[in-house]
């Protein structure tokens, strides 16, 4: 079934085909709810339908048939695609005096650099820092357009099988010339990874863009991780994040030692034109742009911040079957889950999380302590009358937050066992707290088993 995004209409042949596809799909299945389909309607229309099916039960318990609803929401699918677009040339009208403001000091410079070049010339000294200065302007004028281009129009995508580690590669280049210095690349890359259905240009605009940002958010310098993997995103994760589809992944992770981003803005982050920087250093669309190429290749793209700990951009890419030359493994059969009777101290300033992690840990027989901050963490670890066998310690808290509490619990007790529990990569920001003396990591959002297996497997370690 095709993406609502593609207007262009089916062959009468192939839609009647996909009908019977269809009936059969919801035959099989008993019912569905909610399922959108095109169809061919009796004057060869094509028309955009909204399907509601149930099952007729029928004598002895079999079903005799299925009641089967339709909907023509075309008008509705197509007003809402105009509106789209209206909004989208509408902000950009509004932001003309931004991104002329923008041009005018990529012009200024260009012209400022050619002028120096002109004069070093006619001195007969060779202006090549000039005319490299006059270069960058060009490429930075040229990313612009590229930008505002993609994002006010249906972008066409060349989808081939794809590398995202060939891709990384090249970007790299791109990234050694273009990035500060002083920020220092590192890459995690799996070995093996499966193959993607992808446009090349777009991921490596894609990656551009997240590596970009992350420079924009170091201007002292700092370190900036790419990462792949691949990873099987569930039900659990879908149901947090409504975006994402269950089945394999390939994760492009890209994270950076900035200042991180608050809170308030981190909802905003991939809204078009909305931007932190100051006036004229930014339009506000690499995000945006990052977020449309993202969801037409059928991804997902997540962003995880805390101020001062940086920001780690997760964008979910999903593997196609029918591209992937390696024969799936038989799944391993899930581990048991072991009891506890240990004490654990869970710290997180978010009371959501703290409730669920309890939860979790008392359903296998833990005993368990809760804190809000750092300073709680302390008091508590310091004054609890039965000992603390282990903590599962967020790391971006308000006040002292957890590394430096980390640092403190260790300090009283050098064999007190921390687990960090964190959405950044563990090669990121959370490397400083496991090479500190943490005992063990728990990539957030984590599921209810890989939190007891990480509990129980630090605690039964000597």
């Amino acid at each position: 079934m095709r993406s609502w995004a593609d207007a262009r209409p089916w062959p009468r042949r192939s839609c009647q085909t996909r009908t019977r596809d269809l009936f059969r799909g919801l035959l099989a299945q008993g019912g569905i709810h909610g399922q959108e389909a095109r169809l061919v309607a009796k004057n060869g229309e094509v028309r955009d339908v909204m399907i509601s099916a149930a099952e007729l039960p029928g004598p002895a318990g079999h079903s005799q048939g299925l009641v089967v609803n339709f909907s023509d929401v075309t008008l509705t699918r197509r007003l809402e695609a105009q509106l789209r677009q209206s909004q989208k040339m509408e902000a950009i009208g509004a932001l003309a005096g931004g991104i002329a403001h923008d041009f005018n000091n990529i012009l200024a410079a260009i012209m400022g650099y050619a002028e120096i070049a002109q004069d070093n010339a006619k001195e007969g000294q060779a202006p090549v820092e000039e005319l490299g200065l006059v270069l960058q302007s060009a490429s930075r004028a040229r990313d612009l357009v590229k930008q505002i281009l993609a994002f006010s129009r249906k972008a066409e995508t060349d989808l081939k099988p794809t590398n995202l580690n060939a891709t990384v590669g090249l970007v790299l280049k791109m990234l050694a010339h273009s990035l500060p210095k002083m920020i220092a690349i590192e890459t995690h890359l799996a070995p093996d990874l499966p193959l993607i259905n992808a446009d090349g240009s777009q991921m490596e605009q894609v990656l551009l863009n997240l590596a970009t940002n992350a420079g924009h958010a170091m201007p002292e310098g700092g370190r900036l991780l790419i990462e792949t993997q691949e990873v099987v995103l569930g039900a659990e994760y879908c149901a947090q994040h409504l975006e994402a589809h269950p089945g394999r992944h390939v994760l492009l992770q890209v994270s950076d030692s900035g200042h991180g981003i608050p809170g308030a803005d981190l909802e905003h982050i991939f809204d078009p034109f909305f931007t932190t920087k100051a006036a004229g250093k930014g339009t506000g669309l690499g995000l945006s742009t990052v977020y449309g190429i993202v969801k037409n290749h059928g991804g997902h793209v997540y962003c995880y911040s805390e101020p001062g700990l940086g920001a780690t951009f997760k964008v979910y890419l999903p593997v196609q079957p029918t591209l992937d030359t390696a024969v799936p493994a038989e799944p391993a059969p899930p581990e048991p889950l072991l009891r506890g009777e240990e004490t654990v101290l869970v710290v997180d300033d978010e009371p959501a999380l703290r409730e669920l992690a309890g939860r979790a840990l008392e359903s296998m027989g833990y005993r368990v302590l809760t804190a809000a901050s750092g300073e709680e963490a302390l008091a508590i670890h310091q004054a609890s009358d039965a000992a603390i066998d282990l903590v599962v310690m967020d790391l971006g808290m308000p006040g002292m937050g957890g590394h430096k509490c980390l640092q403190e619990i260790l300090a009283r007790d050098p064999k007190a066992k921390v687990v960090i529990a964190s959405g950044y990569s563990a090669n990121g920001q959370v490397k400083a707290s496991l090479e500190s003396g943490a005992a063990g990591y728990v990539a957030k959002p984590y599921r209810k088993a890989d939190l007891l297996t990480t509990v129980r497997g630090v605690l039964d370690r000597l």
